[in-house]
């Protein structure tokens, strides 16, 4: 099959009650809480094999089993609620554990692989390889840690291949950390304390740290500062902003005076970004002369000595494993434009990172056994490192039933609603909404059994639909085919361009103006829109901007809460009766602040995926268009600030972009339309005319050609690369 045959949609309706001096009994919630809770303490216990099928048929046998067991049974017996709805706490009781024992088996795999013989003697050269392996970067990763990641994967997949969770690098490389953690944790509550040999670490450092080394870490400090200074420079020179205006961000004061030192006025508008970069380089060759004259002396082994008495205070393996995690070696905003004190900085964070290398090398004799007798200890004991599942939600699942807890009637105009959780009590209720579900069950949907929650002291019933999607029709030859070719970005959200025959025939821009409105008729002239009614056009919404300014306000938050938190650890070495600072009022209005600023990015979120996938579809059903074709971009990475924007800094381009090719082709399936993917090599490079590389420049394409010399929108020169029949498509599988 080329695409499912049924969707589900799921929608919320509210329940009122049909007589006035009926009231609900909110206790069932925390019924159902102490019930499953319950059978999962219970259920741990019982074989794996009970727990290595997905089906309800498996569901009922592990009540059956529990129910069997005296202990259980009494605790269940006096809740005084219905059977029924014990069972319908078993099913998420049984899937909870079903998961932990999936973690627990991969978990104990990962460390029976890294406690053998064979693979502990290569890594027992590297006192910390537990950091290494799950390293993203190539240069790291060696082929040793390839060829365990592969023995893991192929070990678990042979074990069990019935589980619909297969292995992958990226999943091991997260239970690693996983255990990471468990063993850092054990060694903290063990309390293993390190002597430092001071003279060992001085001697070694100091040859380390000769005056060749130094030169490059100048020249590391020297193109640190140069981005950043230049970066600063673009966005003030883009809107200019005084010392006074910029008050709310101190971090950027210092910044700001520099780069105003070295313009020596205070209109930076009016330098040009070439006079900018002599003056720059100007004022780095003095920096860094500076820098050197001071370095002669010996600030180095001062700094080295002060570093040793840093360690002393704390010399656990815990914080030395959490210092070594960080790794942060960059100024970022930290320069004050005053030489020696920012390269002292800089200079400080290098050594003690290698120093904490020296000392853990130094001790492996007695870091190394007590890693591998937790490695051993977790094998024969795992459920006692992990943690276990605990259900706190006000919510009942109402999968497993038969009319005795939940059943649903449909009237005339009405829906009614009957539940019965405890014995010989029954509940009436009405949904608050009925169009929208009889407006559902019109369309060929069928309801399924649904979630009962509790919120805002009002009950609330989350309902499963079911329907049958249209068939498609045989696929036509491509010469017959009218293509929808989309090309997803972020200046423009997607550049559209219908094909047919070879031939372009209609294109359009979709941007953040196109997404107010109706969604029928945003493509057409305004003289089309809205010809029989009179109404007023919406202002356009500007996405982008909302979401830089929330992302700044996030900023100031954490910010305040980190000084929050360095303020209380020196008031507290002083006292140690002062509060600290996750007990406090401030710091509680702080967090809900900082989380309603995440909820409204993550609205905005929502509501730009819906608003460009749901305009897409209606653009292509209006023209009649047979497939849409969208560039595969599952290759995409992990993208820097100043290439993405800063809207986009946080929200990451690759899982933009899926998200928008997974609604379209959703529901461009109920208007019987395909949607495919193709390769999307070198699509913004070559000319869509004349088939032959050419050059970008930022939006403007350009064809190297003479006898073609396109210039072109590079966005609309990709779509119409897309609609060519010499590349291949793949079906998007939903």
């Amino acid at each position: 099959m080329e695409f499912i045959s049924t969707e589900t949609i799921t929608r919320t309706f509210h329940l009122n009650s049909i007589e006035t001096e009926e009231i609900f009994c909110y206790r069932v919630f925390g019924d159902f809480k102490s019930a499953v809770n319950t059978l999962i303490k219970g259920g741990i216990n019982l074989n794996n094999e009970i727990f290595r099928e997905e089906s309800l048929v498996s569901v009922k046998r592990f009540y059956s089993l529990l129910r069997k067991n005296s202990c259980i049974s009494a605790k269940l017996s006096k809740l005084e609620i219905k059977e029924r709805l014990l069972r319908c706490a078993a099913q998420y009781a049984y899937f909870s554990i079903r998961n932990l024992k999936q973690t627990r088996n991969l978990c104990s795999e990962i460390a029976q692989v890294m406690s053998e013989d064979s693979s502990w003697n290569k890594f027992r050269r590297d006192s910390w390889f537990l950091w290494d392996l799950s390293k993203k970067s190539k240069k790291r990763r060696d082929n040793l840690n390839v060829k365990l990641l592969n023995q893991i994967k192929n070990k678990h997949n042979s074990i069990y291949p019935e589980q619909n969770r297969m292995c992958n690098a990226h999943l091991i490389n997260n239970y690693f950390r996983h255990i990471r953690k468990i063993i850092l944790s054990n060694l903290q509550r063990k309390d293993i304390k390190i002597n430092i040999d001071s003279e060992y670490c001085i001697k070694t450092i100091r040859e380390h740290y000769s005056s060749e080394y130094i030169d490059t870490l100048i020249s590391k400090f020297k193109t640190q500062i140069s981005t950043l200074l230049t970066r600063q420079f673009k966005k003030y020179k883009k809107n200019e902003i005084s010392e006074k205006s910029d008050g709310n961000k101190q971090s950027n004061v210092p910044v700001l005076k520099t780069i105003y030192s070295i313009c020596k006025t205070k209109k930076i508008h009016n330098v040009e970004i070439e006079e900018w970069k002599l003056k720059k380089e100007l004022w780095l060759i003095r920096y860094i002369d500076e820098i050197r004259d001071f370095f002669k002396s010996e600030c180095v082994n001062q700094e080295i000595n002060r570093g040793i008495k840093r360690l002393q205070e704390k010399p656990t393996v815990y914080f030395l494993a959490m210092f070594l995690e960080k790794k942060i070696f960059k100024l970022r905003r930290k320069i004050q434009g005053e030489p020696v004190r920012d390269f002292y900085f800089f200079l400080s964070q290098i050594i003690d990172y290698h120093l904490t290398h020296l000392i853990l090398e130094t001790q492996q004799m007695v870091i190394l056994p007590k890693i591998r007798m937790i490695l051993l200890d977790f094998i024969l004991k795992p459920l006692s490192y992990l943690k276990m599942p605990i259900f706190t939600k006000s919510v009942i699942p109402l999968g497993i039933d038969d009319n005795q807890v939940y059943t649903l009637e449909e009237l005339q105009s009405e829906v009614k609603i009957t539940l019965s959780f405890y014995p010989n009590q029954k509940k009436h209720f009405k949904l608050s909404s009925p169009e929208r579900y009889f407006e559902l069950t019109m369309n060929n949907a069928k309801p399924a059994r649904g979630i009962l929650s509790a919120h805002g002291g009002k009950l609330q019933l989350a309902i499963p639909f079911t329907r049958r999607l249209p068939e498609l029709s045989k696929i036509k030859p491509l010469e017959k085919q009218r293509i929808l070719n989309c090309d997803l970005g972020l200046k423009s959200f997607a550049v559209l361009s219908i094909t047919e025959n070879g031939f372009e025939t209609h294109r359009k821009f979709l941007d953040q103006k196109q997404l107010t409105g109706s969604k029928n008729s945003w493509f057409l002239a305004k003289s089309f829109r809205n010809k029989n009614t009179k109404t007023r056009e919406k202002p356009t919404i500007n996405y982008k901007f909302n979401l830089m300014k929330l992302r700044k306000k996030i900023n100031n938050l954490q910010s305040e809460l980190k000084m929050m938190k360095e303020e209380t650890k020196r008031r507290r070495s002083k006292n140690k009766n002062y509060p600290k600072y996750k007990n406090t009022k401030l710091y509680w209005y702080k967090k809900r602040e900082l989380k309603s600023y995440w909820n409204r990015i993550r609205n905005i979120h929502k509501e730009l995926i819906h608003q460009i996938s749901t305009r897409i579809v209606e653009y292509a059903n209006y023209h009649q268009v047979d497939t849409i074709r969208f560039e595969d971009l599952r290759w995409t990475q992990h993208s820097a600030k100043h290439e993405v924007g800063y809207f986009l800094s946080f929200w990451q381009v690759h899982w933009f972009f899926s998200q928008i090719i997974e609604y379209t082709s959703q529901i461009a399936r109920r208007y019987m339309i395909r949607s495919v993917l193709t390769n999307p090599y070198k699509s913004s490079q070559i000319c869509s005319t004349c088939e032959k590389e050419g050059k970008r420049q930022r939006k403007i394409f350009m064809c190297s050609n003479e006898l073609c010399g396109l210039i072109l929108d590079s966005d609309l020169n990709a779509a119409r690369n897309l609609g060519k029949k010499s590349r291949k498509c793949y079906p998007i599988r939903l």
